[in-house]
């Protein structure tokens, strides 16, 4: 027995000489982790009435989904952890999630400046119109359902995309071969359960996000910081009610252009994608300073 697990030790030790192969090894450990936990989870919500349905805005709502999202999170980060240490690492801190925690808050500020900065610029131009404020049981559950979910993508998607898939590939290629290679599955990953009613705006946006997570990722030395700009990008959205949805928020908006626009990816997106990446640029290069000045 003991032939057998070094022997698959060895195995996995082997292919972090193999981009292809070590990432789909990734996919592969991902997908049984996460099957088996969300799995059981659902099952088990689903036994106890507690399985979150659509569209629905109840506290046993809010419970389920905060359950399912915990959930993949954990596989998330367990399967990254098993496979870097299947490929001889010390764990997830080869993917980036390194002991700067701090830096999650910093990205989290950022992207809610981001964010925040958007909104009053629309709200300015008259293109987003404030048509009431609420705060009732319905609202309040759906934006903590949001907040919640915003967590799960900025973790789940970063550790995948950013940390496991960029890491396997920069073995093989440069560091911007890999981060386009990411970018592109990034992009094509949000068509599987999303429909956009500009698609061809939405990928060129979700790619230039992707690259732009991977440059954060790479001169920040982690994914702390593009997992706080994911989680307050997205979490933001949905407090704002940027997409102006009728579902209940606590602030309900309207647009008095058309959605092209202002929608999913439209003028204020790539507006907003413009200050990410001079932002960006703006912290590289007082790294480099301090850097440099260290030297």
């Amino acid at each position: 027995m003991t032939s057998i697990v070094n022997q698959v030790k060895l195995w996995g030790v082997r292919q972090n000489r193999h981009a292809i192969w070590s990432a789909i090894l990734f996919l592969m450990i991902a997908f049984v982790i996460g099957a088996a936990m969300v799995g059981g989870v659902l099952l088990i919500l689903k036994l106890t009435d507690f399985m979150p349905q659509f569209k629905t805005y109840t506290m046993q709502a809010l419970i389920g989904a905060t359950i399912v999202f915990s959930t993949i999170i954990a596989a998330s980060i367990i399967s990254a952890h098993i496979w870097a240490r299947w490929l001889g690492y010390e764990g997830v801190e080869f993917i980036g999630l390194n002991r700067d925690v701090g830096k999650f808050f910093a990205g989290t500020l950022w992207g809610i400046g981001l964010i925040t900065f958007i909104f009053l610029m629309l709200v300015a131009l008259n293109w987003l119109q404030i048509d009431s404020v609420v705060f009732d049981q319905q609202a309040i559950i759906n934006v903590l359902i949001i907040t919640i979910s915003s967590v799960n993508a900025g973790v789940m998607e970063e550790v995948v995309f950013r940390g496991a898939l960029y890491s396997a590939l920069r073995f093989r290629w440069s560091r911007w071969v890999a981060a386009i290679i990411v970018s592109v599955c990034f992009s094509l990953f949000h068509f599987i359960n999303n429909s956009y009613e500009f698609p061809v705006s939405a990928a060129l946006g979700l790619f230039t996000a992707g690259l732009l997570f991977t440059w954060v990722r790479e001169i920040s030395g982690g994914l702390w910081i593009p997992i706080g700009i994911h989680f307050a990008w997205d979490a933001a959205s949905g407090w704002f009610n940027l997409l102006a949805r009728q579902s209940p928020h606590l602030i309900m908006t309207s647009y008095t252009v058309p959605t092209w626009l202002v929608g999913e990816f439209g003028v204020s997106d790539w507006i907003m994608l413009s200050i990410f990446a001079a932002s960006a640029w703006v912290y590289r290069s007082k790294m480099n300073a301090r850097n440099t000045r260290q030297s």
